[in-house]
């Protein structure tokens, strides 16, 4: 059987070599579209690298920043809900938010300034007995 297929590559030259050239060119074109695919995939990994390498950049003046007093206090208002003694707490609504989230957030919140307020009126009772 093998020398049946050698023989007829023999007597057939021409399509001989359009078969190995066929071979040799779709070896040559499946090596370019890997080229391309690596390529692409080169193109995304280095995307990804410089958003890692912005968001670390970002962490780190985030850092920063919450080292800071201001900042600090800032979330201690924003977040928490707490205020300055002497300050006054302003509640501003949005309407079309849930109602009945919104009472249980404002509920928390007081309960919060309530503790805040007292600690405060606490240890000023503390100075004042103190003075006695």
């Amino acid at each position: 059987m093998a020398k049946k297929i050698l023989q007829w590559f023999t007597e057939n030259k021409t399509y001989t070599y359009l078969i190995i050239a066929f071979v040799v060119g779709f070896a040559f074109l499946m090596n370019v579209l890997f080229t391309i695919q690596l390529k692409f995939e080169n193109s995304e990994l280095k995307n990804d690298i410089s958003e890692l390498e912005n968001r670390i950049k970002g962490a780190k003046q985030e850092l920063q920043q919450a080292k800071t007093d201001a900042y600090i206090e800032k979330q201690a208002t924003q977040r928490l809900g707490m205020v300055k003694s002497g300050d006054t707490p302003v509640k501003i609504y949005v309407s079309g938010q849930d109602d009945e989230l919104d009472k249980k957030v404002e509920e928390k919140v007081k309960q919060d300034k309530v503790r805040i307020y007292l600690k405060d009126w606490y240890e000023q009772m503390k100075l004042w007995v103190a003075k006695k």
